[in-house]
């Protein structure tokens, strides 16, 4: 995870790609393990900087809001790259959908389609098939959840903020009663109904 010394190489990262695109390069690495916290990457309420875990260098490492969306659409990208196979899996895209849910508002249209697909492809799947699938791959394992995976899980147990995502989108998604949940109606969901503080 330190191919080179910050120090000395960000500053000449910057002068030859620009401070932007050099700060991406390291925040991808840097904040990724966040995306499995509620008050991270992918899932705090949109709006603000962030400030998440740094895994590169220890304490934490301020996303700042002018490059979260694009650090989001990383994050879909690698998110697709690893998990294309699994298309057939109803709930690993299910997974895959709800971490990405609340971020749908600042994703750009390629990676919001990308994210309903997902959706499109979860029928039948639940919050509750979620938590049995991890909770079912640690136990094979032979190992215990670790505490980080523990904190995400908690995410769709009974009460969990996906739990009440699910109840509201049902409930409340389908803005003009058609009885379908279309992508527009998906997009403009309150998500942060869901992801407020207890």
């Amino acid at each position: 995870m330190r191919a080179v010394d910050f120090e000395e190489y960000r500053p000449k990262l910057q002068e030859k790609l620009g401070k932007d695109v050099e700060e991406l390069i390291y925040l991808f690495p840097s904040s990724h393990k966040s995306c499995l916290l509620e008050d991270g990457l992918l899932m705090a309420p949109v709006g603000g900087d962030l400030e998440v875990p740094n895994v590169l260098e220890g304490g934490t490492v301020t996303i700042p809001e002018r490059l979260r969306p694009a650090l989001v659409e990383l994050e879909v990208i690698n998110s697709h790259d690893q998990h294309v196979l699994e298309n057939s899996d109803a709930v690993a895209n299910l997974w895959k959908f709800y971490q990405h849910a609340t971020v749908l508002s600042i994703m750009s249209d390629g990676a919001k389609g990308a994210v309903m697909e997902y959706l499109k492809r979860s029928l039948g799947a639940s919050t509750a098939d979620i938590l049995a699938w991890h909770e079912g791959r640690f136990a094979s394992a032979g190992g215990e959840i670790p505490a980080l995976w523990q904190k995400h899980l908690e995410l769709f147990r009974k009460g969990g903020k996906f739990c009440c995502a699910e109840q509201e989108i049902r409930q409340r998604a389908d803005t003009d009663g058609d009885g379908e949940i279309d992508f527009q109606e998906m997009v403009n969901f309150d998500w942060e109904t869901c992801f407020i503080d207890a």
